[in-house]
């Protein structure tokens, strides 16, 4: 996936990579323009390099200011992103490039189902998807049957975190095939005292709470993709899955258990995967479990226990045991480690502060 930031700053209002007073640094005699730079920036990486981009996202985080110049940024309004997209996809179509266009990037969940904070930036599910409303842009033979969001600020408490994806949920069953991807997260701010963004933690900790909400993106919202921001990171900050030291020459780096509690669901679950319905019959605070049939007709079952004490369970599947049963687990002392876990009674010990991934064959 290729996206953007910000238009050329040779497009932009100001000549700058930011914005100013809260406003779209884009004027819409130029959206064509930009449309046409991004069709060329596909067609270059790909003559140089090879590579077809799959995705192109020509928009990021549009309700946010952008205005301190710590980073590039523009916000936009929800008509100027429908007039972008449908640029797009004309010189896309034009050129017979297969990169499909994604939107909407948006900042924060609630943008994408209700009439949220700022005017004109909200709704995106109707404004976009909706066949009534004047930016309708679902039937672009282009553009990617999904809405675009991030998880930031929505994570903690864990439940009001689940109401606001029941409720995207909801939203996206109002229309047909249209998918959710969690486009990108990292741990950022203070999530309601519950973990700090700020300071490097290679240990379990945040790597529970990110497993956490992976859990509630798949199953609450219904997430068909998640992304994760950023692979590699040189920061004092809970934001890298590998940390590399920020010198020119030379250097090390660290593997952070994060990387291995995303690892418990990417390496397992495979594209096409369908998740299926699970049920805990003992109900247990602090423990989360999520399961999907692959195409190959393994199931996989992500189980994470943030408890301080091991828990015992019988793990069912469709139409009862599974064979072939493999575990791997993610804990303060082990990362993605294949292991035999205890049993008693038919019953299998999920160890304390860890995820803990199965693979068995229906």
């Amino acid at each position: 996936m290729a996206f953007s930031n910000s238009p050329p700053v040779q497009l932009t209002k100001n000549k700058r990579g930011y914005a100013y007073n809260a406003i779209p640094n884009l004027d819409a005699t130029e959206f064509d323009n930009f449309s046409e730079f991004l069709v060329p920036t596909i067609l270059g990486v790909q003559e140089k390099t090879g590579i077809t981009f799959d995705y192109i996202s020509p928009v990021n985080e549009p309700q946010w200011d952008w205005s301190d110049g710590g980073q590039e940024g523009t916000p936009f309004y929800n008509h100027d992103i429908a007039q972008i997209t449908k640029s797009l996809s004309k010189n896309l179509t034009d050129k017979s490039i297969p990169t499909k266009i994604t939107i909407a990037e948006s900042g924060q969940l609630e943008y994408l189902y209700s009439a949220f904070n700022r005017p004109n930036t909200s709704n995106q599910i109707t404004v976009f998807f909706d066949k009534n409303s004047v930016d309708y842009i679902g039937d672009l033979p282009n553009l990617e049957p999904t809405i675009a969001g991030h998880s930031y600020w929505t994570t903690s408490p864990y439940q009001a975190g689940k109401t606001k994806r029941e409720q995207l949920m909801q939203a996206l069953d109002t229309k047909s095939n249209l998918k959710y991807w969690m486009s990108e997260y990292c741990i950022l701010g203070d999530n309601d005292g519950e973990i700090q963004g700020n300071g490097k933690d290679l240990g379990i900790g945040p790597a529970l709470y990110v497993a956490k909400v992976i859990h509630n993106d798949l199953v609450n919202a219904n997430a068909s993709a998640w992304h994760w921001w950023t692979a590699i990171s040189a920061y004092d900050y809970k934001d890298g899955l590998v940390y590399v030291d920020k010198t020119e020459t030379d250097g090390s780096y660290q593997d952070s258990k994060m990387l291995w509690a995303l690892g418990n669901y990417s390496r397992f679950i495979k594209p096409g995967a369908i998740r299926i319905g699970t049920e805990i019959t003992n109900g247990n605070d602090g423990l989360f479990v999520s399961a999907y049939i692959n195409t190959d007709q393994n199931m996989v079952t992500v189980i994470t226990n943030s408890r301080t004490d091991a828990l015992e369970m019988e793990v069912k599947g469709i139409n009862g045991n599974l064979t072939k049963t493999k575990y791997y687990q993610t804990s303060e002392t082990a990362s993605l480690k294949p292991v035999e876990l205890a049993t008693t009674n038919g019953k299998i010990t999920i160890p304390a502060r860890s995820i803990v991934t199965m693979v068995g064959q229906l």
